[in-house]
């Protein structure tokens, strides 16, 4: 598990353990797991070995994009909101780009597992409340896609935050 994911090891796997809550996988399972892991950290390697200025200065990118996301994150709301999805779908899809077809088809793959998981937990679990956590980086592409999808109700949930979680 990685060192910024301190929720699933403090929260998460807790509430799991307890057996209080249906849960679904939101990673693929193997092969595909290793497939897209492999090909992106592979394209990331090239691209930072073949590119090296251009690698450097994405980080450099990236490294202010979330210095500036933090001044703007002032609660859990502003971490959810509209413009936190279009500045990391941004990011993203300069990554994809930059790093090459390995990086966006990895990301599209990994965020159709993830969202078709979510469809099949609405499905089973019918007139139910699905709470459903995503990665900050995928967050904006799964919600646009459960927006399309007949079968959620989306909660808008910096809205509900400001609410419940001030």
């Amino acid at each position: 598990m990685h060192a910024s994911k301190i929720e699933y090891a403090q929260v998460i796997f807790p509430l799991m353990e307890a057996g209080a809550y249906k849960v679904y996988p939101a990673e693929p399972d193997e092969p595909m797991f290793s497939d897209i892991v492999k090909a992106v950290a592979t394209a990331h390697q090239t691209f930072q070995q073949t590119k090296p200025e251009d690698s450097a200065a994405f980080q450099e990118y990236v490294k202010s994009t979330y210095a500036v996301l933090a001044k703007h994150w002032r609660s859990p709301a502003e971490v959810n909101d509209d413009l936190t999805g279009r500045v990391l779908g941004a990011k993203k899809a300069l990554e994809a780009q930059l790093v090459g077809d390995a990086e966006g088809d990895g990301g599209r793959r990994w965020n159709q597992h993830w969202t078709d998981s979510i469809v099949r937990a609405v499905a089973e679990n019918p007139g139910k409340r699905v709470l459903a956590l995503t990665g900050i980086e995928n967050r904006y592409w799964i919600v646009d896609a459960l927006r399309h999808s007949p079968q959620v109700e989306l909660i808008d949930i910096p809205a509900w935050l400001r609410t419940h979680a001030p």
